[in-house]
């Protein structure tokens, strides 16, 4: 699986978008996008990735429901008529999401991962082979012990994603994480046993 950034113009009311296609090896691909967020130079930017009207982008991954993450989705919409998943939000149910489920992007797989703590709806998206987290709006780096999430929740879905050995990240409103994750995760973990009195 190939992970394209979709850098947004600007991070107002935008987000980063991550474009998940063949890597070129021989398993089907499924062209996938990661959030939507972006105006209609969404279609501009996708095509310079090769995204077009013979390669086009055919499902669109939700990881919630916020209008910076799905401001360019009607334009997606429009050019390319994909299936859009998000969680237990889409009007057809074969396109609702669940903790848990893998589901096929790019020429690989990824895992939902529901997390509720910066909306109701939000889910990260792990892939196995990159050891990658897509985690929209999911804030992973507590610096301190001031954390404004559910403690119990927060900390279930802190211990999961360690135990996959997540490598990477890639989030909505910043640059990809690309090493040092681990280290991260631990003072997040830390500081959030310290927020718990533990």
């Amino acid at each position: 699986m190939k992970i394209t950034v979709v850098r947004p113009k600007e991070l107002t009311f935008c987000s980063y978008n991550y474009l998940l296609t063949s890597s070129g090896n021989s398993r089907k691909t499924i062209n996938t996008l990661i959030d939507a967020g972006g105006d209609k130079d969404i279609i501009e930017k996708l095509r310079k990735f090769g995204i077009n009207e013979s390669n086009p982008i055919q499902q669109v991954l939700l990881t919630h429901n916020h209008t910076d993450h799905i401001n360019g989705l009607d334009f997606i919409i429009k050019k390319y008529n994909p299936y859009v998943y998000h969680l237990d939000e889409a009007p057809d149910p074969r396109y609702h999401l669940r903790d848990g489920q893998v589901i096929r992007a790019g020429d690989d797989y990824l895992m939902v991962i529901r997390v509720s703590e910066h909306s109701p709806d939000s889910v990260c998206f792990y892939n196995f082979e990159h050891r990658a987290l897509f985690t929209g709006d999911t804030n992973i780096h507590f610096r301190t012990d001031k954390i404004e999430y559910s403690y119990k929740s927060y900390n279930d879905f802190l211990e999961k994603i360690m135990t996959l050995g997540v490598e990477k990240i890639y989030s909505g409103h910043n640059e990809p994480m690309l090493s040092g994750v681990r280290k991260i995760l631990e003072t997040t973990h830390r500081n959030l046993l310290k927020a718990m009195g533990k």
